[in-house]
């Protein structure tokens, strides 16, 4: 049975299936509504994390100056050094945190996660479909922090990322949308 996926480029792919992006901005529209795969599509896999920097994470933005802290005071120790930075990280007040926050705050964890247990796996893999979400829109007018103007703004709902992604799954046709069809034995 085919299905619809969505090639996007890492990292976005990976905010929206994390729920974190919740529009995809885009020259051109859609008619189709309802699930799509979230395929990673890029030249490579990340052996750390992608640069997030112009992208509106405040968690994410946070948490790497936190980490540079703690790398200049180490570098600048002549006794002491923090192996894996030597800390825990937890969200402040989360009881009082938006769900865009906990959201984002969620992936930064897996991703931290993912490293400290495999530190030589890619988390950010290319060429796989890594999740699944609902596209509910396609519009000019979304009020998303991730709608840029003079766009289309495909608009996500209800994403999952995978714990597993599907490995070696190529977008032949290099389209936004396409169809493709699971090898057997592997369930969506």
């Amino acid at each position: 049975m085919k299905v619809t996926c969505m090639s996007v480029p890492i990292p976005d792919v990976y905010l929206i299936a994390a729920g974190v992006q919740d529009v995809f901005n885009a020259s051109t529209r859609t008619d189709f509504r309802g699930r799509v795969y979230l395929h990673a599509n890029g030249p490579y896999t990340y052996a750390g994390v992608p640069d997030f920097g112009d992208r509106p994470l405040p968690v994410i933005a946070e948490f790497n100056h936190q980490m540079n802290r703690i790398e200049e005071i180490e570098a600048e120790s002549q006794y002491i050094r923090f192996p894996e930075h030597g800390i825990r990280v937890e969200i402040k007040h989360e009881d009082r945190q938006d769900p865009e926050t906990i959201r984002e705050y969620n992936f930064l964890a897996r991703i931290y996660s993912h490293f400290r247990r495999t530190p030589e796996t890619p988390f950010f893999v290319s060429d796989a479909v890594i999740g699944h979400a609902e596209l509910t829109d396609v519009t000019h007018a979304s009020k998303s922090r991730w709608a840029e103007p003079g766009l289309f703004h495909w608009v996500f709902t209800a994403a999952t990322l995978y714990a597993h992604p599907i490995t070696g799954v190529r977008n032949r046709q290099n389209d936004l949308i396409w169809q493709w069809e699971p090898p057997h034995g592997v369930s969506l």
